[in-house]
């Protein structure tokens, strides 16, 4: 069963393109200057989770992977018991 690397969360490739919970390619940008991406650094991620990872990397450019995946995590779990009303 793959899951989201950012929130944990499971994904299904039933899911239609393009919305919050279809999978996409989440490009993990290495730490090292001028190095190329490769397949190493690109993960499995729902589509939903990838968009939010952006923004909150333009907001905040001090947070770590590891706390917006935190992050990222809580909004899922509440987000998935209903807890924002289908938000």
């Amino acid at each position: 069963d793959p899951r989201c690397w950012l929130c944990g969360f499971s994904i299904t490739s039933l899911v239609p393109d393009n919305t919050h919970y279809a999978p996409t390619r989440d490009h993990v940008e290495s730490k090292a200057g001028g190095r190329t991406r490769t397949s190493e650094e690109v993960r499995l991620a729902h589509y939903i989770c990838n968009q939010m990872r952006n923004v909150i990397e333009q907001q905040d450019k001090t947070l770590s992977v590891e706390s917006i995946r935190m992050i990222l995590r809580g909004w899922m779990e509440l987000h998935l018991s209903g807890g924002m009303n289908g938000v």
